[in-house]
């Protein structure tokens, strides 16, 4: 219905007019570090929030209740919605958990899952469930990858073959089924086949420190990145151009955008920003 939703570190605000007013939708979530927001088929909204679990709000944020038990401890990075409503929550230190009951419960679903740091998730059409890991594990390394599991989560297999970075902060799926990963430090990885190999994609990408992903529906994909503002390929990530402007020297940690074509940008200590020409100029909101 053309409401935007930002989540924020001092919670959830909500804007009505695309983005020149708002209004602070947090009741419930004073203070909270808000990482993740997602909307469930029937409409409601959750926020996963900082080491503070997962809020659930049936009326775009004026008030919220607790939907977290058993996770009210972890910070909450991903969130990810099957059509029939199944939750998936992806946690910093916790794996990936799983909800039947809009949040009511929780079951842990992390077998064969090696890094507990799961970043991103993605869902693809026929129920694979993709996580992207990233952040050290007992062993030290910087994130294991890219995990898919065809069970909604009960097992999880490896799927990196060619995927030389495997710190993996976002995950981005294309209708055709075109499978993207941003990496720290590695730029963007494209897969063809459910992550069973992996091509770079990083001709023009000159900021390799990856945050965020979005795919517009005609197949244009932008990159949000750490201190370098946000890229645009239009060839499925084989080159890319920068979309700056005031953007140019931002950190991008999320994109979102409006099935009208617009494009929005959340930035670290920058607020929002809004785009209407494929992230040539941007306006702050």
């Amino acid at each position: 219905d053309g409401t935007l939703l930002a989540g924020t570190g001092g919670g959830v605000f909500r804007s009505e007019d695309k983005g020149a007013t708002w209004t602070a939708a947090s009741n419930d979530l004073p203070g909270r570090v808000v990482p993740a927001l997602a909307f469930a088929p029937d409409g409601a909204l959750y926020a996963g929030t900082g080491a503070g679990g997962i809020f659930r709000s049936v009326n775009k944020g004026a008030t919220w209740m607790a939907a977290s038990y058993g996770l009210t401890s972890k910070t909450i990075q991903a969130l990810a919605f099957t059509p029939d409503g199944t939750l998936y929550a992806g946690t910093l230190g916790g794996g990936v958990f799983r909800s039947a009951d809009n949040g009511a419960t929780w079951v842990a679903a992390n077998n064969g899952l090696t890094n507990a740091d799961v970043r991103a998730l993605a869902l693809a059409p026929d129920g694979t469930l993709y996580a992207g890991t990233g952040g050290a594990n007992a062993a030290g390394v910087h994130g294991d990858g890219v995990f898919r599991s065809a069970n909604k989560g009960v097992t999880w297999t490896a799927a990196n073959k060619g995927l030389t970075q495997k710190d993996v902060r976002a995950l981005a799926l294309a209708p055709d089924g075109t499978l993207y990963a941003g990496t720290w430090r590695g730029g963007v990885f494209r897969s063809a086949d459910k992550g069973a190999t992996w091509t770079a994609g990083n001709n023009g990408l000159t900021n390799s420190r990856v945050q965020s992903l979005a795919l517009a529906p005609d197949g244009t994909l932008y990159a949000g990145t750490h201190f370098g503002g946000v890229f645009r390929s239009t060839d499925k990530g084989a080159t890319w151009t920068a979309a700056g402007g005031k953007l140019r020297n931002k950190t991008v940690n999320a994109l979102a955008l409006d099935p009208d074509g617009t494009l929005y940008a959340g930035a670290w200590g920058g607020g929002v920003y809004m785009s209407t020409d494929i992230g040539a100029t941007w306006a702050v909101m």
